[in-house]
């Protein structure tokens, strides 16, 4: 991979998880359960120590530093989601078909996570890297899972599913 390719590509993952911080912040004030809200504050730390991951990369391949904003061309942005959201911050409350729909949402997101990394990983000719890419796939791959299981409790019974008290501090 040449160095162009390589900043393009930390970059892009970057933007990823700068969207699944900002995804996971905006959905834990839409949800009114504590258990949700918890669950989502914990995955958005998740994605801020991936953007980290990310950073520390692109400083050691490319030696330059970040910048704020980053012009991609990944679909990062959902219409869907942006009017769930729109919807809640109007009427003070997101309801449960809203829920589903974020959640389904953050599944394709980390999907394209998972793909996006994979792709990477097979790609990397980095060792380093490559191994921060195939550790970012398995964790996606559990987000997602998370997710998942969130929506079928949900639909079952209401409840949030793979809440821990210690996910809040």
């Amino acid at each position: 991979m040449q160095l162009s390719d390589i900043k393009d590509v930390l970059l892009t993952a970057i933007a990823i998880e700068r969207y699944g911080q900002e995804y996971y912040s905006r959905l834990s004030k839409a949800v009114s359960e504590e258990e949700g809200k918890a669950l989502m504050k914990s995955l958005e730390r998740d994605e801020k120590e991936h953007e980290e991951l990310f950073i520390n990369e692109f400083n050691r391949l490319v030696g330059s530093k970040v910048p704020e904003k980053i012009d991609i061309k990944a679909n990062l942005t959902s219409e869907a989601l942006d009017d769930i959201f729109r919807r809640w911050e109007r009427s003070m409350h997101i309801g449960s078909e809203d829920v589903f729909a974020a959640l389904e949402t953050g599944i394709g997101t980390e999907q394209r996570s998972i793909d996006f990394y994979s792709d990477q990983m097979c790609k990397s000719t980095d060792p380093e890297l490559k191994d921060i890419f195939k550790k970012l796939v398995d964790i996606e791959k559990g987000h997602k899972k998370l997710l998942e299981d969130n929506v079928f409790h949900l639909k079952q019974d209401g409840s949030w599913w793979g809440y821990v008290p210690i996910l809040e501090g």
